[in-house]
């Protein structure tokens, strides 16, 4: 019988936490950060020197690109 009680307020207290440290830390409530994962990932790509890859990772986007223009 306790469990029906501990369960639930231990969840609550967990969800309570999870708030505040969000609130805290100034992160949205819900959701996640913007980022922007593309130039991210060519910073990290030139910062290794792995310019191959770089080329054609922006190969790929540029070829993305097009493709949802054209829809």
């Amino acid at each position: 019988s306790i469990g029906r009680i501990a369960g639930p307020a231990w969840l609550l207290f967990g969800f309570l936490l999870f708030f505040w440290f969000r609130k805290k830390e100034g992160l949205p409530l819900l959701g996640n950060i913007p980022r922007d994962w593309e130039s991210e990932q060519k910073r990290v790509l030139h910062e290794a020197g792995e310019f191959e890859l770089l080329a054609q990772y922006e190969q790929a986007l540029k070829k993305r690109d097009e493709a949802t223009e054209g829809k």
